[in-house]
């Protein structure tokens, strides 16, 4: 893993973060982070647990440093 990487996952995180706490920290469902587990579970750019498209952790046990629980971020690809 290059610095570049680390930096770009670093980056996006925080962006993402961001976003979510200037939304009022809105968080998803149980059901609905189980559906985006699965969804991850599937996908060809899920690697170690991490999206390789945005460098987030996948995880459904991590609420707070989880996409897929913070109800207003979406999939950087689009699938859910």
């Amino acid at each position: 893993e290059t610095k570049l990487s680390v930096l770009r996952k670093a980056k996006n995180f925080a962006v993402a973060a961001a976003k979510h706490v200037a939304a009022g920290m809105p968080m998803a469902s149980d059901e609905e982070i189980e559906r985006r587990f699965a969804i991850c579970q599937g996908c060809e750019f899920l690697n170690n647990n991490t999206c390789s498209k945005c460098g987030c952790p996948v995880q459904r046990e991590k609420k707070f440093i989880s996409k897929l629980a913070w109800a207003d971020q979406k999939c950087p690809v689009g699938h859910w």
